[in-house]
């Protein structure tokens, strides 16, 4: 079932990169993710009431996600300013660093260490990163890797990556404060938190004129 999930989750990620990127030809990437929550939230809160409904939560709860908001709001607004400026082939495959951060990262805050398997997956996907600019190798065996992490937005785009690394640890902290534990609850409570947090800022960004 994990494995459908998975697959679908990573269809569904290439699909909102491509609309992304077409959408920030016509509007600045701060209104467009502020519209994107703007009607996400509401369906999202809808399947929460109808999969069984607000769970009793603890004051740690939204000290988890409010941390875990912080951290996705700086991630979403780079995310969305790198697909604006520069090439989906060029930044898709950052997004695969994100699980590799996050299996890292859980070994010492979580102690989830991970199987060889896991291991070598990590491997694959470094090396995956470097093949995208292999071709620079005759000037050194660092160079694809220069190349690559020379570009703002795909270091824009490895930040957020990184970030959202991080997010699932708080997020899964939230969920265990809850009763029953609802893993949707702490999603609608997070996305309302960056929600506001753009507030602010997502107004001060004009429509870009149609055509340019």
């Amino acid at each position: 079932m994990w494995f459908y999930y998975s697959l679908f989750f990573a269809i569904w990620g290439a699909l909102q990169t491509f609309f992304t990127k077409s959408l920030t030809k016509k509007i600045s990437p701060l209104p467009l993710l502020y519209i994107f929550f703007l009607f996400n939230i509401p369906i999202t809160f809808i399947l929460l009431l109808f999969l069984g409904g607000v769970p009793h939560a603890t004051a740690n709860f939204y000290l988890y996600i409010g941390i875990a908001a912080i951290l996705d709001t700086i991630a979403f607004v780079s995310s969305y300013v790198a697909i604006s400026q520069s090439s989906i082939s060029l930044i898709s495959p950052i997004s695969s660093f994100s699980p590799v951060f996050t299996t890292l990262i859980a070994i010492f805050v979580l102690n989830e260490v991970p199987t060889p398997l896991k291991f070598a997956g990590i491997l694959l996907v470094v090396v995956g990163a470097y093949l995208l600019n292999v071709a620079d190798v005759k000037q050194g065996a660092l160079t694809p890797f220069k190349t690559l992490f020379s570009h703002k937005g795909v270091l824009l785009f490895l930040l957020a990556n990184f970030l959202w690394s991080i997010t699932p640890i708080f997020q899964k902290k939230a969920i265990f404060e809850t009763s029953p534990s609802v893993p949707l609850f702490a999603s609608v409570i997070g996305m309302c938190f960056v929600f506001l947090f753009l507030t602010p800022f997502a107004f001060k960004k004009a429509i870009k004129p149609l055509g340019k």
